[in-house]
């Protein structure tokens, strides 16, 4: 078995980095000749633990698989002053991995009494509003300017590992190193990536409210509520998407949320229509006990597809939501629910957080539409 160690300093590359990693925190990554941990070994972990403004990294090498066991308690005693361990992709790989194995070598596996955090599995689910092609450690490092030396990837290592098993070359380890090193030592930066989902998530406040009208491509008047938002965690990179009439534009601190809005007529359903008769030639709905000052020949009992009164006006998208009432719909049945967009609204910036929680939640849904399509 080999060894390595190497400091670095740790100046918080974001506030999330901070936060995450504390002297109980280690991060890791193993390299393995496969998948299956019933058929494949594993021949490298790396780890970073952190000490105050440093960030220790251990590597523990297996130089044949007979060490497979020695590097595994090198690692879990190292892990035995930690309570938290960070990943990437190690909910669905490494730690599985990690506890099968503890289990064929009779190791007590710590994994259950630890918390864990997955940064892919946290920023997976908004790949598509980031515009990155994919989720791979190498494509987020390269969405936030992280750059590396090492050109390959784990699979392509596998090769090089039972080459140095059968002859030991210098050139051979220092390669499995640097990529196992690289994707050690990236972990604390790509913390930063959580503040996407924290942005997603509503971790905002809603600071400003202004209805501006302006024109579409088309010509065509539009109007739109333009909502300011402070967050929580500061973005690492400034990007934009929109998810249908959604338009979200977000970086540092700050991030902008336009939605427009539908002028026309939209009905308010009653529930009770029961209690309530139609009169069609008025196109809406009255209730009992004032539709006896109405001729029986100009009214019928309600259903619920009529039972509606009528409002006119500038309206706001809320989904299937019923954040906002009264609600309103533009057709029986339909889904996708409004309210009335009043003059005061601007002023109830509360209320508008709530609001724009909500638009969050729909880009995000729009993104996992696309994601399983």
């Amino acid at each position: 078995m080999q060894v390595t160690y190497k400091e670095l300093s740790f100046s918080a590359p974001h506030p999330l980095a901070d936060k995450l990693f504390t002297d109980k925190t280690a991060c890791f990554d193993i390299e393995t000749t496969g998948f299956s941990p019933q058929n494949t070994s594993l021949y490298l972990i790396g780890c970073a633990v952190r000490k105050q403004n440093r960030i220790c990294i251990h590597q523990f090498f297996a130089d044949t698989a007979a060490e497979e066991k020695n590097i595994l308690e090198a690692f879990l005693e190292l892990l035995s002053a930690c309570d938290t361990v960070v990943t990437y992709n190690g909910a669905r790989f490494d730690i599985p991995y990690l506890k099968s194995k503890c289990a064929q070598l009779l190791l007590n596996d710590p994994f259950d009494f630890l918390r864990s955090v997955d940064i892919y599995r946290e920023i997976y689910p908004f790949q598509h509003l980031l515009k990155l092609t994919d989720c791979r450690q190498k494509t987020v490092e390269a969405f936030l300017g992280i750059s590396r030396e090492d050109p390959y990837n784990g699979g392509e290592l596998i090769e090089i590992y039972q080459n140095y098993v059968a002859q030991p070359k210098k050139e051979w380890l220092a390669l499995l190193l640097k990529h196992n090193y690289e994707d050690v030592s990236a972990m604390p930066r790509l913390a930063s990536m959580l503040a996407y989902p924290s942005l997603f998530h509503g971790q905002i406040r809603v600071t400003e409210a202004k209805i501006n009208e302006s024109r579409s491509f088309e010509g065509d008047a539009i109007k739109e509520l333009f909502l300011k938002l402070a967050l929580k965690a500061p973005l690492p990179t400034t990007f934009s998407c929109r998810a249908n009439e959604i338009y979200l534009s977000a970086g540092d601190t700050s991030a902008s949320l336009a939605v427009r809005l539908t002028d026309g007529e939209m009905k308010y359903f009653y529930k009770d229509y029961r209690d309530y008769y139609y009169l069609p030639e008025e196109d809406i709905a009255i209730h009992k006990s004032v539709a006896v000052y109405t001729p029986k020949a100009h009214r019928q009992p309600a259903k619920a597809s009529n039972c509606y009164a009528k409002k006119s006006g500038s309206f706001l998208p809320q989904y299937n939501s019923s954040l906002i009432t009264p609600e309103f719909f533009s057709a029986y049945r339909d889904k996708n629910s409004y309210f009335l967009c009043e003059e005061a609204l601007c002023e109830n910036l509360p209320l508008l957080t709530r609001y724009a929680k909500l638009l969050l939640k729909q880009c995000s849904a729009s993104a996992a539409s696309k994601r399983h399509n």
